[in-house]
């Protein structure tokens, strides 16, 4: 699809880190740029340090901002080009030793997994009405093998991976294309400081090559090295989780 000018581009999590990033990439393809996120400061910030772009503050697992925010969006444009569910958590736990374990789970798939789905749901009247709609899921790499740290994160990465599939499936025909944005290790504040083994990838770097594949079309985006984990997963799993396992 062609990105610029009148194109209307609606992102969640976009107050920082990778969807901060992605909306800037797409302010300078002139498109119009509204950014939703739960962090009031983190949101005026990012408008201020944005020329163009619109923020707003929305809980994307509460039901009636989702439909707030549709109803902002319909009076405002009257559609929505570019979805971009971008909206997550990571929590870090010992499943069988925290006591708050079930809790942090259940956070997770609401927010990576239930709240992605209530919201392409919601929002189909908009998209129906552009004339070139794009869904753009965020997963991770992690959705293809899990690391140990991090169970309910990759959990709901996983089930976002396969709903976004068997989704592009039954929008066959609909003019709906449904991309999956599957990031490897990007620099943002939530993985700022920790002890990876590997480099993180810049995210403006990361953005330019997320654009560049929802702008042809690919059903599965790996910038960076997210096509060599992708490779190795299937190619090589064992090796991988090894790694993993450690993380």
């Amino acid at each position: 699809m062609h990105l610029g000018r009148g194109s209307v581009v609606f992102i969640t999590g976009g107050g920082s880190g990778i969807g901060l990033a992605l909306a800037r990439r797409f302010l300078a393809r002139d498109c119009s740029v509204t950014i939703c996120g739960r962090d009031t400061e983190k949101l005026e910030a990012a408008e201020r340090d944005s020329d163009g772009l619109s923020a707003v503050r929305c809980d994307v697992t509460q039901n009636l901002d989702v439909l707030r925010m549709r109803d902002l969006l319909t009076s405002q444009y009257g559609r929505v080009d570019v979805l971009v569910n971008n909206a997550g958590i990571q929590r870090t736990f010992e499943f069988a030793e925290d006591p708050d374990a079930l809790e942090k789970l259940e956070e997770e798939v609401r927010t990576n997994f239930l709240s992605q789905v209530r919201l392409i749901r919601a929002f189909l009247p908009l998209l129906i009405a552009s004339d070139a709609p794009v869904i753009v899921n965020v997963t991770s790499v992690l959705a293809m093998l899990p690391k140990r740290s991090a169970p309910g994160y990759c959990a709901s990465k996983a089930a976002l991976h396969s709903f976004t599939r068997t989704l592009a499936w039954q929008l066959e025909g609909t003019g709906i294309a449904v991309l999956e944005l599957l990031p490897p290790l990007v620099d943002t504040p939530m993985t700022r400081g920790k002890p990876y083994r590997v480099r993180p990838m810049r995210a403006d770097l990361f953005a330019e090559a997320a654009l560049r594949g929802i702008e042809k079309g690919r059903r599965e985006i790996r910038p960076g090295k997210a096509w060599l984990f992708c490779l190795g997963a299937r190619l090589f799993p064992g090796l991988l989780e090894r790694f993993l396992r450690q993380s």
